[in-house]
């Protein structure tokens, strides 16, 4: 595991080595839907084959290492396949989200850790003076 991976423990599947979500892993999995869609218009496919779809892409960017046994190409969508893949990605959500609040909570106090919050800006702001 290095600083750009992290393992998330998935009840009754297994543990995962995951990457860390940034813009050029969001890039590939984004990638993926398309290779996946086959580039075609998302407005022309069901929305059930759109989250399928997105649901493998995400999961193919994100996971390094799975379990023994986990194999994607393998799920038998006719027995819990669907719901084996939703839990993987839910578990791995969970954990990215967990991130997210603690940085969130890391940047509420000024420098040098005082109760002071720190400055925060609107979007809205802008350069130009009134």
């Amino acid at each position: 595991m290095t600083p750009a991976t992290y393992v998330v423990n998935v009840p009754d599947i297994g543990t995962f080595e995951v990457r860390k979500r940034t813009l050029r892993v969001q890039m590939a999995i984004h990638a993926e839907l398309n290779r996946l869609t086959e580039g075609a218009p998302l407005a022309t496919l069901s929305d059930w084959f759109i989250d399928l779809c997105g649901l493998v892409a995400e999961l193919k960017g994100l996971i390094i290492k799975a379990p023994d046994g986990w194999s994607m190409e393998d799920i038998d969508p006719l027995d819990d396949g669907y719901d084996r893949l939703r839990a993987v990605y839910r578990a791995i959500r969970t954990q990215e989200d967990s991130f997210r609040t603690q940085a969130k909570g890391d940047q509420t106090t000024g420098a040098g850790g005082s109760e002071q919050p720190a400055m925060v800006v609107s979007g809205s702001v802008s350069a130009a003076t009134e």
